[in-house]
């Protein structure tokens, strides 16, 4: 999140009246109904179904959000669910704004897809493209020096590792 905000790009994009900071509003209300009910004090809670139908707005925000909407709505089932009756209310509520928009989509437009998609050719590839977008945000901010720290960082095993040996019939740590 750090280094995101710190990006100029991204102050660009947020300021500019795209949907950014609504993507970002989301993400971030999406992110607190999943992780509300793990909470301790929570935990085993029900989600109220306006939370559910949050997390189901997604796809309105962003078509591609419709990953994340699916995403947090398998980890609230996870979170919450305590029966498949439970799972099954959570996938309900949280499917129901994707599916009605899609089916006035349909019943307005004709079409399954946004109207970007056709006019965007979106079943094409252009990986190449791909790459140099990629290397647009890469290369001048150099975040290729702090990834490959992380990197490096996350293979270093931290502190004495433990290894089990049973002697007399019971294991012990060495």
């Amino acid at each position: 999140a750090l280094v995101y905000c710190v990006l100029p790009a991204a102050w660009d994009y947020s300021t500019s009246g795209l949907e950014n900071g609504l993507g970002l509003l989301w993400l971030a209300l999406g992110w607190h109904v999943v992780a509300r009910p793990l909470r301790s004090s929570e935990s085993g809670s029900r989600l109220p179904a306006t939370a559910l139908l949050v997390l189901g707005i997604g796809p309105l925000v962003r078509p591609d959000f419709m990953i994340f909407t699916l995403a947090f709505g398998v980890a609230a089932i996870v979170a919450t669910a305590t029966s498949r009756r439970s799972a099954l209310r959570i996938a309900a509520w949280t499917l129901t704004v994707p599916i009605v928009s899609e089916i006035l989509r349909v019943a307005y437009y004709g079409t399954l897809v946004p109207n970007t998609a056709v006019a965007k050719e979106a079943s094409l590839s252009h990986s190449p493209q791909g790459w140099r977008y990629l290397w647009d945000l890469v290369g001048p901010y150099r975040l290729y020096v702090p990834l490959t720290l992380l990197v490096v960082a996350l293979a270093i095993p931290i502190g004495p590792r433990a290894r089990s040996s049973t002697r007399h019939g019971r294991t012990v740590l060495v």
